[in-house]
């Protein structure tokens, strides 16, 4: 009898292990249909390639969320989430630090980003890998002037206004040309 629940107990353990991992398997990158919203073509690629230009738009975005750089093929390193203010203030300092005027994007730039025939990310993903499936800070007007903050969710694509949601959230910083 003893044998038998030793057997039981490894077929347990190895079935958890083969759900682990499929379930890893299936937050990879999933689209719909042929047609992308946001395809490569639409991508250029700037300084070094630490720079994204939106060609239909004129944006240039960060290619990779603050904590994260580029390293000439993925972006590499922590992704990391701050509060509004610490939002601001990584928009100003990397304004200083580069003498280019980058800065938080409205909510509709942000969400131009969106590809919205895919999930997890919603995003395309060779431009703008490694993109955290999470809320990222946003706001209505260009001003940024610490009101009406709105999330955009690189989960799904989707957006929410801030209220009630998480204090601290990823950042992606646009300049204009």
């Amino acid at each position: 009898m003893r044998e038998v629940e030793m057997r039981l107990a490894q077929l347990i353990i190895s079935l958890g292990a083969g759900l682990f991992f499929a379930s890893v398997t299936l937050a990879e990158q999933v689209c719909q249909g042929a047609k992308l919203t946001r395809p490569d073509s639409r991508y250029e690629s700037g300084l070094g390639g630490l720079e994204v230009k939106d060609t239909v738009s004129g944006l240039i975005w960060r290619r990779c969320v603050e904590g994260l750089q580029w390293d000439g093929k993925q972006c590499a390193g922590e992704a990391i989430k701050v509060g509004l203010n610490e939002a601001q203030e990584l928009a100003k300092k990397a304004a200083t630090a580069t003498k280019r005027a980058w800065r938080l994007p409205t909510h509709a730039e942000m969400h131009s980003l969106a590809e919205k025939a895919c999930k997890h990310p919603a995003i395309n993903a060779k431009w703008f890998p490694e993109t955290p499936q999470a809320m990222h800070w946003s706001f209505l007007a260009e001003e940024n002037n610490g009101k009406n903050p709105f999330l955009v969710d690189f989960a799904s694509g989707e957006f929410a206004n801030w209220i009630n949601k998480s204090p601290t959230n990823y950042v992606r910083l646009v300049r204009n040309p």
